[in-house]
């Protein structure tokens, strides 16, 4: 998937730069999973998914991915509030691997459908 910068309007009438084909959601937030380099998976979540996404493959990210770049978006879900994707997050964390990758393979997930 080639990522074009875009100029996307947000609330407010501000603009910001998206790297995604389909633009993200102003002021949201986000419960994300990210693949790394050694195939583990790590979830996470944010209220700016590609500053965050950046941060992990610059080695600002989580403790966690800083050893195990680089690392590449397999899934997210967008929420109002930040306690949902913090709860989302927490459950996620409990899901067995499989559960994961079933999760990351749906016909939900938005990563997979801006691929296609």
């Amino acid at each position: 998937m080639e990522l074009v910068p875009t100029t996307v309007p947000c609330k407010g009438g501000s603009l910001f730069l998206s790297l995604f084909p389909e633009p993200l959601e102003c002021l949201m937030n986000y419960t994300y999973i990210l693949r790394c380099g050694d195939s583990s998976l790590y979830t996470g979540w944010t209220n700016d998914l590609e500053k965050r996404l950046a941060d992990h493959n610059a080695g600002r990210g989580a403790k966690y991915t800083r050893a195990h770049l680089p690392v590449t978006l397999a899934y997210y879900e967008t929420f109002d509030t930040k306690e949902e994707a913090m709860k989302r997050e927490c459950a996620i964390k409990k899901l067995s691997r499989s559960q994961k990758e079933r999760l990351i393979n749906s016909d939900q997930n938005p990563v997979t459908e801006a691929a296609s």
